[in-house]
């Protein structure tokens, strides 16, 4: 089930977001879009919910047999949907009016297996966050961008070889021009963490520590609204 809310009133949008694990939302065209491992859809939170056979992804082609879609994040102005897909640990992308999904960045130049996603169209830029062996099979875990085409992609950040600490989820905020993500530093303890993203000539992100020592134990996840 997907439920909007402007804090005084919930409004259920549909029952048949079926296994969904992510969520986007494009307010100026009304539209929430949800993921789930073999597809992403689309509908307008203020039309009756489609289901069943009226609920057609955007997908139609291009994923590997048995995908595991992961996060999503929405590009408002070209108007795509940026996915990470697990199978082939591959950065993508499907137009938002429906079609072939396409490869962005492929796994052997992602640094390691895309998790996170988030874009930034009007800095040209896509980041997301990488943790497990690349495709050498050397252990990293950081950030990584790379302009909207998949062209130049970049390891920006990245953890020594030591460290367990790992990025879970990651947003972008329009109005600052930044990154926030989540840290998982261990068991028990998570941070927020803020990058500024807007020099696309820089050759390192330098994260500031929001908050840390927060308390957790499940995956934890951060929304900007811009």
């Amino acid at each position: 089930r997907i439920i909007r809310t402007d804090l005084f009133r919930f409004v259920n949008v549909t029952d048949c977001a079926i296994d969904a694990h992510d969520v986007e939302v494009n307010n100026k065209t009304r539209m929430v879009y949800w993921a789930t491992a073999s597809n992403i859809y689309g509908q307008d939170y203020n039309m009756t919910a489609k289901c069943g056979s009226d609920l057609v992804g955007l997908i139609t082609s291009g994923l590997p047999g048995s995908p595991s879609i992961g996060r999503i994040a929405i590009d408002k102005v070209n108007n795509y949907m940026y996915f990470t897909e697990i199978t082939n640990k591959n950065v993508m992308r499907v137009p938002l009016a429906g079609g072939a999904a396409t490869t962005v960045v492929a796994f052997a130049n992602s640094f390691g297996p895309p998790k996170g996603i988030a874009v930034a169209p009007e800095l040209n830029t896509i980041a997301y966050s990488y943790d497990g062996a690349d495709s050498g099979g050397t252990v990293r875990h950081g950030l990584g961008r790379a302009e909207l085409d998949g062209s130049n992609p970049k390891s920006m950040f990245q953890y020594s070889s030591s460290s367990t600490w790992s990025i879970m989820g990651i947003s972008y905020d329009a109005k600052t021009m930044d990154i926030l993500y989540v840290e998982k530093r261990g068991t028990n303890e998570m941070a927020l963490q803020q990058v500024d993203i807007s020099n696309t000539t820089a050759t390192w992100w330098d994260p500031n520590h929001l908050v840390t020592g927060v308390s957790g134990t499940q995956e934890m996840y951060v929304a900007a609204d811009s």
